[in-house]
């Protein structure tokens, strides 16, 4: 680390079509947030791969030092939507992830799970709806976010989906401050 690198926590909403991030300084400021997607790579190391060349440019342009890495615990069980590869593969993913970022920082990452890192952050919220909450928690929190929106379609104009992505990215590294 150079002495005008700044030292960051990064929280990472993981999954394997969009990263969700966002970097914090050690005064709980929310620094930059953003995702990446990685919906036009097919393989979980092209994606890792993706996902390595845009967290270096980031972090390169931005003259950021990772000190913490905070990621979402990837699902353990069967919701409505899941399937057991689903789940495989996102485990897959968060591990490859996971390690990348050991490499990279030189220490493990630690994970939190969602419901927990938005019961810290935002405090109890109803759970048919938590996502949405979360994502309007921000919204409220941190007004100078310039959410992505739609450029065309029926629901030009609207947030994109993975907004949804940042937020969770923002809430689990937000976490990190709560313990």
């Amino acid at each position: 680390m150079t002495s005008q690198q700044k030292k960051v926590v990064l929280g990472l909403d993981v999954s394997t079509s969009v990263i969700g991030y966002t970097f914090f300084d050690y005064d709980k400021k929310l620094l930059s947030i953003g995702y990446i997607a990685l919906h036009r790579h097919k393989t979980l190391n092209h994606k890792v791969d993706a996902y390595l060349r845009v967290l270096t440019l980031l972090c390169k342009e931005s003259n950021y030092s990772i000190a913490a890495v905070i990621i979402e615990k990837p699902l353990l069980s069967f919701s409505r939507t899941s399937s057991a590869q689903t789940i495989a593969k996102l485990n897959a993913f968060t591990g490859a992830v996971s390690y990348l970022m050991f490499t990279l920082v030189g220490k493990d990452p630690e994970f939190i799970n969602a419901s927990t890192a938005r019961k810290k952050v935002c405090g109890k919220l109803d759970r048919s709806r938590a996502k949405e909450l979360a994502f309007a928690f921000v919204k409220l929190r941190e007004p100078e976010i310039n959410w992505p929106v739609k450029v065309k379609g029926k629901n030009k104009g609207s947030y994109k989906k993975e907004c949804m992505d940042m937020a969770d990215s923002y809430i689990v590294g937000r976490a990190y401050f709560n313990d």
